[in-house]
């Protein structure tokens, strides 16, 4: 019974999967030019906004001073704090 529903699980899970790897090979493809792959992979495991990655790449590529990159990572992310805080603080809507 517990293995049928991983199985089902996982078949419920291929296409978020299939759109996960779609964007990450996009966002490979478009920062090979300008970080290395280790730095990707970094960038993959301490970023968690897929949309500041892109945006740090699209920084990187006209070499904008750092300051401006932690600040733009920043306030992408920021989002996600004030949707964990609505939530948290009206759980009901």
């Amino acid at each position: 019974m517990k293995e049928k529903g991983f199985w089902e699980g996982v078949q419920a899970a291929v296409p978020t999967a299939l759109g996960y790897v779609s964007i990450g090979l996009a966002c490979g493809i478009i920062g090979s030019p300008y970080v290395t792959p280790v730095e990707m992979g970094l960038m993959s495991l301490f970023v968690y906004a897929g949309s500041a990655q892109f945006a740090m790449i699209a920084l990187i590529a006209v070499q904008a001073p750092v300051v401006a990159i932690v600040m733009t990572v920043f306030l992408i992310n920021l989002r996600l704090f004030t949707e964990f805080t609505r939530f948290y603080l009206f759980p009901s809507y």
